[in-house]
């Protein structure tokens, strides 16, 4: 029987659910890899009675996600079928992903396509949730159908986490590493949760970054000391970040747990060679 995903939470977990419940309809699940922000998604999500939920994951991730939906919440979520062609997959999303289930899990991938980003925008999402939020940092978004230029190119999937951010009534990032080098790289996803207030990178890295010059423009080599308590008081009205060490007490006590993997067909024929020959050709 499932255990009611609420009285599993541990301590910090449900402080942190009912802040996101109730002064944060947009944010960032920002804590260390391992702390269960997975979890905490998931628990806005019931405690919300959410009957639209978006979910967008790395596709090694998407099986994952789908079975703590089924541990957590014992119901099933949606997956699109996907079919390998060349280096992209297409995918069959049809009218029962919509009427079937609440939850519904696409891939980063999707997210890169026009075709799918307009039918998955037709839909007033309660929640969207986009996993492995720091691959979404570049603050360029390029369209579908722009075609790649010299410098630093845009991102189509950015373009699409915007797209679909707009017409979600809430909006998720859930990630560990809100940014992994300097406070530019908040930008894009500060971009997509409040748009009018964060209008406009180059503003930003202005306010909050020690920039120098080069020939191809300028470059970030550090965060305006002056403005990081200012920065830091910004983020924590949109941000929830725990450090492991700080909630280790609680997850020494957590169980080992399997991770399921999708494999493509050379990929498994690979894996069961090791398996009975304990040798496999690539």
């Amino acid at each position: 029987m499932t255990t009611p995903i609420q009285d599993i939470l541990f301590p910090y977990q449900k402080e942190d659910v009912d802040r996101f419940h109730q002064d944060i309809p947009r944010g960032i699940i920002g804590s260390d890899m391992g702390t269960g922000k997975t979890e905490e998604f998931l628990a806005i999500c019931d405690k919300l009675q959410a009957s639209r939920v978006l979910i967008a994951a790395t596709k090694t991730m998407v099986l994952e996600w789908r079975a703590r939906i089924a541990l957590r919440l014992g119901e099933e979520a949606g997956i699109p079928d996907g079919m390998a062609e060349s280096k992209y997959t297409r995918y069959s999303l049809d009218l029962r992903h919509f009427q079937d289930y609440r939850y519904l899990i696409v891939s980063h991938e999707m997210l890169r396509m026009e075709r799918y980003v307009k039918v998955l925008q037709l839909v007033p999402w309660d929640v969207f949730g986009i996993d492995e939020g720091h691959r979404f940092t570049n603050h360029k978004a390029r369209h579908p159908s722009q075609r790649r230029g010299r410098g630093q190119q845009g991102s189509r999937q950015v373009w699409g986490a915007r797209q679909l951010a707009a017409v979600a009534t809430r909006f998720y990032w859930i990630t560990g590493t809100p940014f992994l080098n300097y406070p530019d790289e908040l930008w894009g996803l500060l971009h997509a949760l409040y748009p009018r207030d964060y209008p406009n990178y180059y503003t930003f890295v202005g306010d909050y970054c020690v920039t120098v010059p080069t020939r191809w423009g300028f470059k970030v080599v550090g965060p305006r000391k002056q403005r990081t308590e200012e920065l830091r008081t910004k983020l924590q009205s949109v941000m929830i970040r725990h450090e492991k060490s700080e909630v280790m007490p609680w997850l020494v006590k957590l169980p080992p747990r399997d991770i399921p993997l999708q494999m493509s067909g050379q990929q498994l024929q690979a894996y069961s060679d090791m398996e009975e020959e304990f040798v496999a050709h690539l």
